[in-house]
């Protein structure tokens, strides 16, 4: 249980990492529905998808659009 926790815990934290609100909402909601949902933990499944998750984040900051008003902080 406690390693199913940790995991859900940094996916969570590195779906954050998402400069984009539309994915980043996107990205915890398929968390929460996949911990929700599953019942057995795999821990490689779970690790495949938290590299993809990286992966992701990383191709949306190489091709980030300008800060929209509504988005912008002051």
């Amino acid at each position: 249980m406690g390693e199913v926790r940790a995991m859900y815990r940094v996916m969570m934290r590195t779906a954050q990492q998402f400069s984009d609100s539309a994915y980043r909402n996107y990205a915890l909601r398929r968390i929460r529905h996949e911990f929700r949902t599953c019942q057995e933990f795999d821990s490689k499944r779970a690790t495949d998808n938290l590299n993809m998750l990286v992966r992701q984040i990383t191709i949306s900051k190489l091709y980030s659009m300008p800060v929209d008003v509504l988005h912008k902080k002051t």
